[in-house]
């Protein structure tokens, strides 16, 4: 649904603003442990309505996307997509399986503070979300992990 993508906007917007890169790009995580095609992928319209949203408004401010642990089936759905990515866009991203390739990939940019441990083995960022702290008490520029003064 059209929530689905303001939710995704909302946050590449707020990662941009929190971006310590000089040059504010931002790298995306996304984990696909536990993907379902039947339970979890979205329709068609949404994933294109995104792919091309991203293309035209942040192609230039990603650095990179890690799509880890994707499933097979993860390969059918990407080729329906993948012709709504530009190629800049495209050769930015990167499909990471496996705990090993994970962890040696994600600990080559982040360190393991900033990793949570259900992404990898180690990560020590395991604060629980607080959606009403992360959405109303939060400056837009302020990560979930900075102290609120």
């Amino acid at each position: 649904n059209e929530w689905t993508i303001k939710e995704a906007i909302y946050s590449i917007e707020r990662a941009i603003a929190c971006s310590r890169a000089k040059d504010q790009t931002i790298n995306a995580v996304v984990d696909f442990s536990g993907f379902s095609m039947t339970k979890h992928s979205p329709p068609v319209e949404i994933g294109k309505q995104f792919l091309t949203t991203l293309r035209s408004h942040y192609a230039g401010q990603i650095h990179h996307i890690y799509l880890t642990d994707t499933p097979f089936s993860f390969s059918l759905l990407w080729n329906v997509f993948s012709p709504f990515v530009g190629t800049s866009t495209r050769e930015k991203i990167k499909f990471i399986n496996g705990a090993r390739t994970k962890e040696r990939e994600l600990l080559q940019i982040y360190d393991a503070e900033e990793v949570p441990a259900w992404l990898i083995s180690g990560g020590k960022n395991n604060r629980p979300l607080d959606v009403n702290e992360y959405l109303h008490e939060l400056s837009f520029d302020q990560t979930f992990n900075e102290q609120i003064l």
